[in-house]
């Protein structure tokens, strides 16, 4: 099996989308409930907008940050991993073999997109060790780290 790689789904942002197309909304409703008060200003007319649009590219910036900041990755090696951070990093890693918790969470939002969220846990700990968030297919993922921890128990029996 060759190395998988995943990221959060680009729609798992779609609040970001949604904050962002308000924003510049916001900044063309102001500017046309202010456009009489323009004549006694010295501001241009496209200030308003202009002030959203900026905010809208700060709020998606922030969500593709955010995207390109996760990485997981299910290794040929027998091991699911998740990466966080673009230059600082910290990777948590546990055995396919080692996994005795593989579910799959989805809200109402992330169903209607098709994504959601794999939880992985070992008997070696209470809690949820690796937490992949925004996948898109989660059940096909899941069913694939299935499909290796089979492999993997064939081989060494």
């Amino acid at each position: 099996m060759n190395e998988r790689v995943w990221r959060p789904s680009w729609l798992n942002y779609w609040k970001s989308f949604a904050l962002a197309a308000a924003l510049v909304t916001l900044g063309f409703v102001v500017m046309s409930l202010t456009a009489s008060a323009f004549d006694e200003l010295t501001w241009p007319w496209w200030v308003f907008p202009a002030i959203g649009a900026f905010l809208a590219l700060l709020v998606m910036g922030n969500a593709a940050l955010d995207r390109f900041r996760w990485r997981y990755m299910v290794k040929s090696d027998g091991h699911v991993a998740v990466r966080r951070g673009i230059i600082a990093r910290d990777t948590s890693e546990v055995r396919v073999q080692d996994i005795r918790l593989l579910g799959v969470e989805q809200g109402i939002v992330q169903r209607i997109f098709g994504l959601g969220d794999i939880e992985i846990a070992t008997a070696g700990h209470s809690e949820i060790e690796i937490h992949m968030r925004g996948i898109r297919h989660p059940e096909a993922v899941k069913e694939e780290i299935r499909k290796l921890q089979a492999e993997l128990k064939t081989t060494n029996e």
